[in-house]
């Protein structure tokens, strides 16, 4: 049924009942923007497709190698179970590729299952907010460095000049009472 969802997608649209199928409701989202979930679900759909299709190669590959081995076998070895079937994944790289598939397929599976967008957002933002406090302390602290150059270079050159009392915000005290 999932399989004729997805490729009758105009008979699917007209029928659904009371729940859509998931080719239904992968259409709606995908009206409003591909998001990651998104990926993610196609990314799993063709991975269990190439998965079903490197499972099928090898279980072929398999009987033929059983073929093989009972022709080549004498009636002793048959009927005395002395008979030995060749290592599965040594001589089968699609058994290989689909053990490499299922692996990754489970990392990919946890790691979707442990990850928080939420945090994600929330750790970029810190990452930012400490980059920014340090940027501010670097600029305050050549600010403070040129203000103590200009006061050494004005102190040498001319005398002293008292600053004013209270807030200095750079007015020069127009707007002081």
């Amino acid at each position: 049924a999932l399989l004729a969802s997805f490729e009758n997608y105009n008979t699917t649209t007209f029928t659904f009942g009371e729940y859509p199928t998931l080719t239904i409701e992968l259409a709606q989202k995908v009206r409003y923007g591909i998001t990651p979930a998104i990926s993610a679900l196609a990314f799993i759909i063709v991975l269990l497709t190439v998965f079903a299709a490197l499972f099928n190669e090898a279980n072929i590959r398999r009987r033929e190698l059983v073929a093989l081995a009972r022709k080549e076998a004498t009636v002793e070895e048959l009927s005395a179970g002395s008979f030995k079937m060749p290592g599965f994944l040594s001589s089968n790289w699609a058994a290989v590729a689909l053990v490499v598939v299922a692996c990754a397929t489970v990392v990919v599976v946890g790691t979707a299952t442990v990850y928080s967008p939420q945090q994600c957002i929330a750790d970029v933002q810190e990452q930012k907010r400490l980059e920014t406090e340090l940027r501010i302390q670097e600029l305050q602290r050549q600010r403070e460095l040129r203000r103590q150059q200009q006061e050494a270079e004005q102190g040498s050159s001319a005398p002293a000049q008292s600053k004013p009392a209270g807030n200095n915000s750079g007015f020069g005290g127009v707007f002081a009472p």
